[in-house]
């Protein structure tokens, strides 16, 4: 799923767990959480317009990528003060495999095979291929924005009236 949807999940984690077990504990599950939920909402991303290469030919793809990403920065810059780091954290898997290791691939981009390869993404799919199958494929079907809008939402309004 998208950034902004990670970021909702950990700031719910964080809002309902916090001093629910002694301090420092309740702050390395959090994190623990955090990071795990990463895996649980990449698996619902099925359920949403997710294609895995940029589709710039398609309008509604790049107005929704725009979208996100400034729904993304408001809701950082909104709930930075407080969940800075879970937000963070929420995003781990993706910071590594999409950002830190294709730089690193690009940099060895004489061997094809490290353009392939990834860490943590590999996990997801292995937990999607066993637990989430029956889910629907909306990847490649633009009616998967109405189910992320939905989703991001619902998640909005569990943090702000729960």
């Amino acid at each position: 799923m998208q950034m902004v949807t990670h970021f909702l999940v950990g700031i719910i984690i964080q809002k309902y767990l916090f001093g629910i077990i002694p301090f420092p504990f309740d702050i390395i599950l959090i994190l623990i959480l955090a990071f795990l939920s990463h895996i649980l909402v990449d698996c619902l991303a099925r359920l949403t317009y997710h294609t895995p290469s940029p589709q710039k030919g398609d309008k509604i793809w790049l107005g929704w990528h725009i979208v996100i990403y400034v729904t993304s920065f408001l809701v950082f810059i909104i709930f930075c003060n407080s969940y800075w780091l879970v937000m963070i954290v929420s995003i781990l898997f993706d910071i590594w495999d999409w950002y830190t290791l294709r730089m690193i691939q690009r940099h060895f981009k004489k061997n094809p095979d490290w353009g392939k390869k990834y860490f943590l993404h590999p996990i997801i799919d292995k937990v999607r291929n066993k637990c989430f199958l029956w889910l629907p494929d909306l990847t490649y079907e633009h009616k998967g924005i109405i189910v992320e809008i939905v989703i991001i939402i619902s998640l909005l309004l569990i943090i702000i009236f729960f």
